[in-house]
């Protein structure tokens, strides 16, 4: 189930790019309001998903209740492997889109 939400993710983004890649080529000024607007709901996102994890830690229980067993481990260093993956995945896209030549074939 994980794997293919991970194909999800990744067909979305690559969407994504695709759509920024021709609007900024034509539209440089939406195509900058669009990666403001897609960082912005990114931060909403994560504040979000940070509230939401800070409020299910508070219902679960404080130290001294009984704790239900954790339906998903993790390891906490191939978690923090998997983020700067993909944080360096998030910057080599962003210097591709910077270092690409968007001007038109007829310019």
């Amino acid at each position: 189930m994980i794997a293919i939400a991970g194909v999800v993710v990744l067909a979305v983004a690559g969407l994504v790019v695709a759509v920024l890649s021709a609007t900024v080529a034509r539209h440089p000024n939406r195509g900058a309001m669009l990666v403001v607007l897609g960082a912005a709901a990114g931060g909403m996102f994560g504040f979000l998903l940070a509230a939401m994890t800070l409020l299910a830690v508070g219902l679960r229980g404080g130290e001294g209740g009984a704790r239900a067993p954790a339906a998903v481990q993790y390891a906490p260093p191939r978690l923090a492997g998997g983020l700067v993956a993909a944080v360096a995945l998030l910057l080599t896209a962003a210097w591709l889109i910077r270092s690409g030549d968007w001007r038109r074939p007829d310019d």
